[in-house]
């Protein structure tokens, strides 16, 4: 059976989280002038440019409520391209699609 697109909530889904790509989530001047020190230790230099740290296969901010859903560690400070992704959005549908059941394993261990 395959899941619903849109996700009811993007807290239960995760896909956008996850890449090996670690430029996945790109940081710019833009979003480090919002982001306090606590934020900025999540950001990592490349030679490409700024990033969000990419651990274990996902975003480094990524954390499991006690309620078990997936948040955003610093989610006021966030980058743009993280604010830019609106659940149900063409961005949304594309990692939904792609990441389909890859993240799964790893969810289900954050979650516990």
């Amino acid at each position: 059976m395959s899941e619903p697109f849109p996700p009811a909530d993007c807290t239960g889904c995760g896909r956008c989280w996850f890449s090996e790509n670690p430029l996945h989530v790109r940081v710019f001047s833009v979003d480090r002038e919002r982001m306090s020190g606590p934020s900025l230790r999540f950001v990592r230099e490349t030679p490409e440019g700024s990033a969000m740290d990419m651990a274990g296969g996902h975003c480094a901010a990524l954390r499991v409520d006690e309620r078990g859903r997936l948040v955003c560690a610093i989610y006021a400070e966030r980058p743009d391209v993280c604010r830019s992704l609106v659940r149900g959005s063409s961005g949304c549908k594309d990692q939904f699609d792609r990441k389909r059941g890859r993240p799964d394993v790893l969810l289900g261990s954050l979650r516990r």
